[in-house]
């Protein structure tokens, strides 16, 4: 099941505070500029776990 969501950047307030890329971006994915249903995807990583890994590194 393919879900869509058409939301033009003056509909959504969170939206028009995407930079001009941005912006560029987000539409494109809309349009299938990049392919057919072509997806950004975000994990969700809970700030101990970054935190755990990010303390050693900074040493």
């Amino acid at each position: 099941m393919v879900c869509v969501l058409a939301v033009l950047v003056n509909d959504w307030p969170a939206l028009s505070r995407l930079t001009a890329e941005e912006s560029a971006l987000y539409q494109g994915l809309g349009n299938d500029t990049y392919g057919p249903a072509v997806r950004l995807e975000q994990e969700l990583i809970s700030w101990d776990w970054a935190l755990e890994r990010l303390h050693p590194a900074a040493g």
